[in-house]
């Protein structure tokens, strides 16, 4: 009988770990990014956060969790004022996790019109253009639970072996 109980705890804490860890989340992502270069001054900040839920190498827009850009104009003279997108201003982003790069960002919110890939600003008739540099991309990680998960219930697997084994002496 104590075979078969060590035999048990001993399978089903192997089960447990390769089932946790077989079950690893998508890819996810948390980054700060900036553009600089456009007339007049003014910079671009902004915050994005996703998932690769599909497992494609790829954030799209039905997988971001946050996105939020600020326009700061330098001074009054820029032709576009200081504004701020949401992810509801959100419409189009692909996010290469094998290049680390936005292959697409362009958010609205039907005043002004944000284009990173291109490096344009529009409201109406006033564009803000100029020698924009590319997105520059800063990681925030965000720590993989998985192993710690993995690493908990075997404690707790070991604690209860440990608890059962003393119990029958």
């Amino acid at each position: 009988m104590k075979n078969l109980t060590n035999s048990l705890a001993i399978a089903t804490t192997g089960i447990t770990l390769v089932l946790g860890l077989s079950n690893a989340p998508a890819n996810a992502l948390n980054l700060n990014f900036t553009q600089l270069g456009w007339d007049n001054g003014g910079t671009v900040s902004g915050v994005f956060a996703g998932q690769d839920n599909d497992g494609n190498g790829f954030i799209s827009l039905n997988e971001v969790s946050t996105y939020m850009m600020t326009f700061t104009a330098l001074n009054s003279t820029s032709t576009i004022p200081s504004f701020t997108h949401t992810l509801a201003n959100l419409e189009s982003v692909q996010f290469s996790l094998e290049s680390f790069s936005f292959d697409e960002l362009s958010s609205s919110d039907n005043t002004y019109d944000y284009d990173a890939i291109v490096g344009i600003i529009f409201v109406s008739n006033n564009v803000q253009t100029g020698t924009v540099e590319s997105l520059a991309i800063a990681p925030k990680p965000v720590p993989e639970t998985n192993h710690l998960t993995a690493l908990l219930i075997f404690g707790i697997s070991g604690c209860l072996h440990r608890q059962l084994m003393s119990s029958k002496k």
